[in-house]
């Protein structure tokens, strides 16, 4: 068991609802390894007690222990076992709640009234923090993103062309560049109005995202033109 800081635990993680709601990722664990290495990184439904937490907006469970019956903390498909003690708690942002702290401990008797009114100190801090992260990527993406297809904007790829350009320079190696545009586009526009014409953008926009490899890099150029 982990100890000092403000509570032990066997299993620390911190969960954040994604985007619409109906799904939550472990985005961050500590303690055991084998606990870690269980739920590190997954993805699951809001059928345990974190989507509950995330429902109700109230700490689960309210004794903070553990019965005879071992409770669905993430999914069934990712059971915790063993554990004696237990707290999830809310990480409210105004009426919005962005994820849960879940701490278990294989100790009884680990999370008591004093404790969990000190942590939901810390949860809330925590989700302040969160939110300013989130705002600060979500500006991050709007500024380097291409709104309609999600590509990257013609800004971005100019900074990227510039450096891969230097890169190429400095090692003595070349690279491709692909410039193409859709034939007739505003013949669609014309003919089945701009909606169409978007979604046309969108589609060809997810195919070349589809086709290239990793390490190449899919821009929308201007209009009809990708890069």
């Amino acid at each position: 068991m982990r100890r000092g800081g403000v509570v032990p635990f066997d299993l620390a993680a911190l969960t954040l609802v994604q985007e619409g709601g109906e799904q939550h990722k472990v985005v961050a664990t500590e303690g055991r390894s084998a606990r870690v290495g269980a739920v590190q990184g997954r993805t699951f439904s809001g059928r345990g007690l974190v989507g509950q937490v995330v429902r109700t907006k109230h700490y689960l469970p309210v004794t903070g222990g553990v019965g005879d019956k071992e409770p669905v903390v993430f999914a069934e498909e990712l059971p915790l076992t063993g554990i004696r003690s237990l707290l999830v708690l809310p990480l409210p942002y105004g009426d919005e709640v962005l994820g849960t702290i879940v701490l278990a401990a294989e100790q009884a008797g680990a999370y008591g009234q004093e404790v969990r009114e000190r942590l939901e100190v810390i949860a809330h801090s925590a989700a302040i923090s969160i939110k300013n992260a989130q705002r600060f990527e979500l500006i991050r993406t709007l500024a380097t993103t291409d709104g309609l297809t999600g590509l990257v904007n013609h800004r971005q790829f100019q900074l990227r062309y510039e450096e891969t350009m230097a890169r190429a320079r400095r090692m003595g190696v070349s690279f491709g560049l692909l410039l193409i545009d859709i034939d007739h586009f505003k013949l669609v526009n014309d003919t089945h109005g701009h909606p169409a014409g978007d979604e046309v953008l969108r589609a060809v926009a997810r195919r070349l995202a589809q086709t290239v490899r990793e390490v190449d890099l899919v821009a929308r150029y201007g209009g009809e033109e990708f890069a």
